[in-house]
């Protein structure tokens, strides 16, 4: 039979693995970016670049903003069950640092649908570091699982 700090320790190793993988996932995007760079995928017609990624870019920073206040919402809702089980703990715990770790993501995904659309790799790199540090500053932390 395992001992709470066991299921707990194992979890957070599954949070920090599929962490990583979203970090990295940022990384793939660049490549995918350099492929794709001058190769407008799609054509806007009239509609500029430019009006495209100043919306993108707010909504990535509304959703940056956002994502720690969710996290926060989704650690105390955890924080103030009735008795919880440790392994429930670590579920939910490991549910708010995806849930806030998929909208970084998401930030990153913005500039390589940019990509697509014929901005350039600045724009690109600019998405994709802002949404890198936005996932190191919710990366999974021991002392928030205790």
């Amino acid at each position: 039979m395992n001992t709470t700090s066991e299921i707990l320790q194992k979890e957070f190793r599954v949070t920090q693995v599929i962490w990583i993988v979203i970090l990295a996932a940022l990384v793939v995007y660049v490549a995918i970016g350099h492929y794709f760079h001058g190769k407008a995928l799609v054509d806007l017609g009239d509609v500029s670049v430019v009006w495209i990624r100043n919306l993108l870019a707010l909504a990535g920073g509304l959703m940056l903003v956002g994502s720690f206040f969710i996290r926060r919402k989704m650690l105390a809702g955890a924080a103030s069950a009735q008795q919880p089980d440790e392994q429930a703990v670590a579920s939910r715990y490991r549910m708010a640092s995806m849930v806030a770790a998929g909208i970084c993501e998401a930030v990153g995904l913005f500039g390589l649908v940019l990509i697509f659309l014929g901005d350039s790799l600045a724009t690109l790199y600019l998405f994709v570091v802002v949404a890198a540090v936005a996932l190191i500053l919710h990366r999974p932390k021991k002392e928030e699982l205790q």
